[in-house]
């Protein structure tokens, strides 16, 4: 029950809030009104019902939706829900849960590689990869060394376990050891 009140609590002082605002900001009118306008005292009258309403009208079905129970790289309180007992779906979120580190890491390894790049090369820098799955900055001068050395691979991404080319992003520079 405490729960219920502070929910209800916290959703009308949210709506409160928002009609305060914006009756601060569109509710004064300093010319005369008559009432059907919307003055200070009919605005704070608005805010009061409004506010009140709010508390005694039961939950909406939308609000269902923010409080689901979620159901994410297979694991969660809402996979079996998700699941409705479907064999198949339950084995693809098992696997999904024994793959979650890689694939989270897979999907870090893209937005560095789409994003990072483009940043350095702001200020003269490269990205090259090394063998153990990290990153060396180097300089443009550096860079062409490492080509007159013959140390300079290009690799093209792959995506989904290494089975498709990922096309979104650049090759990548790797260092032979």
């Amino acid at each position: 029950m405490p729960r219920m009140i502070s929910a209800l609590s916290a959703r009308a002082t949210s709506v409160l809030v928002l009609f305060l605002f914006v009756g601060l900001a569109f509710g004064y009118q300093p010319q005369k009104t008559n009432n059907a306008q919307l003055n200070r005292r009919n605005f704070f009258a608005f805010v009061g019902a409004s506010a009140a309403a709010n508390v005694l009208i039961p939950d909406q079905p939308a609000n269902a939706v923010i409080s689901a129970k979620y159901c994410a790289y297979g694991s969660g309180e809402g996979c079996d829900d998700l699941a409705e007992g479907n064999e198949f779906i339950r084995q693809l979120q098992e696997k999904s849960a024994a793959n979650k580190e890689k694939n989270e890491s897979d999907a870090l390894y893209a937005f560095y590689m789409k994003n990072y790049p483009d940043v350095f090369a702001v200020s003269g820098k490269t990205m090259i990869k090394k063998a153990d799955g990290t990153f060396l900055l180097v300089s443009g001068e550096e860079l062409m060394a490492l080509k007159k050395d013959n140390k300079i691979g290009i690799e093209n991404v792959k995506a989904m376990g290494g089975k498709v080319a990922d096309l979104t992003q650049k090759p990548v520079l790797v260092l032979k050891e």
